[in-house]
């Protein structure tokens, strides 16, 4: 995997096991300098102290960076002592996201707490809902490059949380998220503050040595969802509206009247004349319409009964994201087939696993999204569905034949859906 930003900084990124789910970043040459002075003698153990200005304000700036507070302009300058933010910040994968959220979202009790003590530690049982599906995604993608098990339930549960490293040749602390588990051979970890020296065998071994002492640690306080910090890009939609209540009417992405009359034509409440100009003009909706694949027709049924609101969110947004916990019992019955199909698919091309579910918590996501294709004056409406477990998404398309067979068709859906949050 790689990210380039318009910096100097090129960044890439390769799983040691995200293996200890430590993901290397080779760094520019400024990141470990030669010439830093030597540290006091490193404890394996974590303790309560005071901590050090420079690295109080440091670690300060870091989450800024993470909870949204800062400019791009000032990530990208932070990225040149510490690039940890910028290259988190700028992946696209659900369990990025995840451990993201996870981190800036603890209160500013709990970010004291770790640089006074050293750590912070929790039975993955006792998170709350919230943090639960963050840790989940997280360990997703853990299992996917080798690590685990970390069970989040039963006896035989994970723990997890954040832990202050010394590492023999820096000066300044790694701040990195950890997982352990009996049954695991080895823990999992990912460096977030002063993410510098990362590859090193001292690095690694002092993430090893450290992360094992905690198993004589108490655990810390777990977090209510009520004491977890409101995050810019997870705003409640109430408190945005009222920040903004003379908000003007989006434009929408596409002709409102093909879009509605395409609506009605997958609800059934277009016939006669209108109904041959639209499957005259659109072989594609033509053909779905006549379908009697099961399904394919649950998932025209299931546009068909999106509620109104949703069709104008689409239109004016051009997405709808939902995790399958949002869908009703009823909808996620809907598209089941469709699902049992791609995961199918996904085995018969060599798939270890089902990439797709819709059982609650899962790391699924899926909608439908408005894509532009180049060459092509009307946009795609399309139905799709992307899983930290599958290496792309899968998409279906509701309209607009012509661009099937246009060049750039799959290139367009595969860059702008990959690029969802």
């Amino acid at each position: 995997m790689f990210t380039s930003t318009p910096s100097p900084i090129r960044v890439t990124l390769c799983f040691i096991a995200w293996g200890a789910l430590c993901t290397a970043w080779p760094l520019p040459s400024h990141a470990a300098p030669a010439a830093a002075p030597a540290p006091p003698p490193v404890s394996s153990t974590p303790g309560a102290r005071e901590v050090p200005p420079a690295e109080e304000l440091a670690y300060t700036r870091a989450l800024k960076a993470y909870r949204g507070e800062m400019s791009a302009a000032e990530v990208e300058e932070l990225a040149q002592t510490d690039p940890g933010p910028l290259v988190r910040t700028s992946q696209k994968t659900l369990a990025d996201d995840a451990l993201v959220r996870f981190f800036a979202s603890l209160p500013d009790e709990a970010h004291a707490r770790l640089r006074r003590d050293g750590y912070l530690k929790w039975r993955a049982n006792a998170l709350n809902a919230t943090q639960k599906r963050w840790l989940k995604e997280m360990v997703v993608l853990a299992g996917t490059v080798g690590t685990g098990p970390f069970p989040l339930d039963g006896k035989e549960c994970a723990t997890t949380g954040f832990i202050r490293v010394q590492v023999e040749e820096q000066e300044e602390p790694v701040y990195s998220w950890w997982i352990d588990a009996r049954k695991s051979p080895r823990p999992a970890w990912a460096p977030l503050v002063n993410v510098v020296g990362i590859g090193r065998e001292d690095f690694l071994a002092a993430h090893r040595k450290q992360i094992a002492a905690l198993a004589e640690q108490p655990e810390t306080p777990p977090v209510a969802v009520k004491e977890l910090a409101a995050l810019p890009l997870v705003k409640p939609v109430k408190e945005a509206a009222e920040a903004s209540p003379a908000v003007e009417k989006p434009a929408p992405l596409m002709d409102e009247r093909a879009y509605w009359s395409l609506v009605k034509a997958y609800r059934g409440d277009l016939g006669g004349e209108a109904l041959r100009l639209l499957a005259a003009g659109d072989s594609l909706t033509a053909r779905r319409l006549k379908l009697l694949d099961p399904a394919e027709r649950a998932l025209n049924r299931f546009f068909a009964r999106l509620p109104d609101k949703e069709h104008r969110t689409l239109l004016t947004t051009g997405l709808l994201v939902w995790r399958p916990e949002q869908l009703s019992k009823e909808e996620r019955k809907l598209l089941e087939p469709l699902i049992v199909r791609l995961n199918g698919e996904a085995r018969g091309g060599g798939a270890a696993q089902d990439p797709y579910s819709l059982e609650p918590l899962q790391p699924t996501r899926l909608g439908f999204a408005l894509v532009r294709v180049p060459g092509v004056e009307k946009p795609v409406l399309s139905w799709w569905v992307r899983s930290a477990t599958a290496l792309h998404p899968a998409w279906i398309s509701l309209n607009n034949g012509a661009a099937l067979d246009a060049k750039g068709y799959f290139r367009a859906h595969l860059e702008q859906l990959s690029a969802l949050e």
